[in-house]
């Protein structure tokens, strides 16, 4: 016995000796991860939409067949923008740092309702469930060297609303234009299909746990100083019964990036403190897009604040907002300028009481049954990275604004059918980024969409997003 126990306690020994090497799971720990590359050379994309009628682009390629550079056709679709013809729907530049990854967002959140209760007649059906759906536009990409060239990688995105209508006949015949029932919702994925050593495209297991992609495998690749059209489709799908669509509309994609030479600047010093300062500028977009086609891309960054304080000297542009904080290199800062909405999220139907005497039973107007709170306004995350290049700014700037309301459900009162369940319509833009600093002067690092009165997109403006290091 007296040996066994002898073992037994030997092993014992071995086993928390073995165990105190072990990483113990239940303790916190830091995880380690390994400094990011040195970053190279400032870069600059640019992303449109254009919609343009079907018929009157493809009487222009049967003339100009496409060629890998788009530029061609970019120019004529600018021309067919001041005839009136084309339409501008939407700009996104975007300003980076090789070796970094950049996003660029402009978003409309849509609530709409996904479960219906059956109506009493002459009653709308009232909602029980909603979902949110973000529509808009979208890109992100990054910039390195692969088999000894310089390429640009994006993957873009659209999703838009279409026209759709009530299921329910009453609601149909009443309905104002902007309610939202049931919609129907146009989405266009431009990315690159991810392909294994044979050639064969990896079909992902639908059932699996999602895996995190490796940086750049769905993003395509582009040539520096090319415009290429990134995606044709069309800009509506009619129903499988309907007739085709007169006149058409597609719309048409164009991408195109240029690498920027950045003079080298010293290293920051730890303990020096800055001023970070960011500026949304609203401008006219036709505008915008205009003047940008009239300049290098390439030299955008450095003429775009000059340009901008002529538009706002002539009231064709308009400041949004603007802050201003103290920034200390090797830490992060967040500025907010925000304030809190309160909205409700659950409705309760309301009831119909009992009939007394003569008088009609009128249904009772919903009430929130559960409530949120969500800011807006504009945030600034941001950080100032030392290299041996020079100094980088990586950053994260939103703006989050407050529209219209959108209207689910309507009760007849007075003689008309007055809104009863609704939602704040809620969109914002959004840049994410890193790139090198200039001291002393206003960086473009984006633009966008902008939001009108009623919270939505606006393609007749674009916001400009600027940011400063003093």
């Amino acid at each position: 016995m007296k040996i066994r126990i002898a073992l037994t306690a030997s092993l014992l020994a071995v086993t928390m000796s073995c165990l105190a090497d072990e990483t113990n799971p239940f303790e916190n720990q830091r995880t380690t991860r390994p400094p990011p590359p040195a970053s190279g050379e400032s870069f600059v994309t640019l992303k449109e939409h254009i919609l343009v009628p079907a018929d009157q682009l493809d009487a222009w390629l049967e003339k100009h067949p496409l060629t890998p550079d788009a530029s061609g056709l970019r120019a004529t679709a600018q021309t067919w923008i001041s005839e009136g013809t084309a339409r501008l729907d939407h700009t996104a530049l975007s300003a980076g740092t090789v070796g970094r990854n950049y996003a660029n967002d402009s978003a409309w959140e849509l609530t709409y309702a996904s479960e219906y209760q059956p109506p009493n007649p002459e009653e709308w059906p009232a909602p029980t469930a909603f979902y949110t759906r973000n529509l808009g536009y979208d890109v992100s990409g990054s910039a390195g060297i692969e088999q000894g060239a310089m390429v640009l990688r994006a993957r873009m995105g659209f999703c838009g609303m279409l026209p759709h209508h009530a299921w329910n006949e009453l609601a149909e015949r009443t309905r104002q234009p902007d309610d939202v029932f049931i919609p129907r919702f146009r989405s266009i994925q431009v990315e690159r299909q991810k392909q294994d050593a044979a050639g064969n495209r990896v079909s992902a297991d639908p059932f699996a746990e999602p895996s995190p992609k490796p940086a750049g495998s769905s993003e395509l690749r582009f040539e520096p100083a090319k415009t290429y059209l990134a995606s044709r489709a069309d800009d509506d799908l009619p129903e499988k019964t309907a007739p085709l669509i007169p006149n058409r509309l597609v719309r048409l994609i164009f991408f195109r990036g240029t690498i920027l030479a950045s003079p080298a600047e010293a290293a920051e010093q730890p303990s020096e403190i800055h001023h970070l300062s960011a500026n949304l500028i609203r401008v006219n977009h036709k505008q915008f897009s205009d003047w940008v086609q009239a300049n290098s891309l390439s030299k955008i960054p450095d003429l775009a604040w000059e340009a901008t304080g002529g538009w706002l000297k002539s009231g064709t542009a308009q400041a949004i907002t603007t802050l201003t904080a103290p920034n200390q290199s090797g830490s992060s800062i967040k500025i907010e300028d925000q304030q809190e909405v309160i909205y409700p999220t659950e409705w309760e139907p309301g009831k119909r009481p009992p009939v007394i005497g003569d008088k009609p039973s009128q249904l009772e107007f919903s009430h929130a049954a559960a409530v949120d709170t969500r800011n807006v306004g504009t945030e600034l995350q941001a950080e100032v990275v030392s290299n041996p290049e020079g100094s980088n700014l990586k950053f994260k700037l939103r703006r989050t604004a407050e529209g219209g309301k959108s209207v689910h459900h309507r009760i007849f009162r007075d003689g008309e059918w007055k809104a009863n369940m609704t939602f704040p319509i809620f969109s914002s833009n959004s840049w994410q980024s890193e790139i090198k600093i200039k001291r002393g002067v206003w960086m473009l690092v984006g633009s966008g969409s902008d939001i009108d009165s009623k919270g939505k997109l606006d393609p007749a403006h674009s916001v400009l997003a600027f940011i400063r290091l003093d």
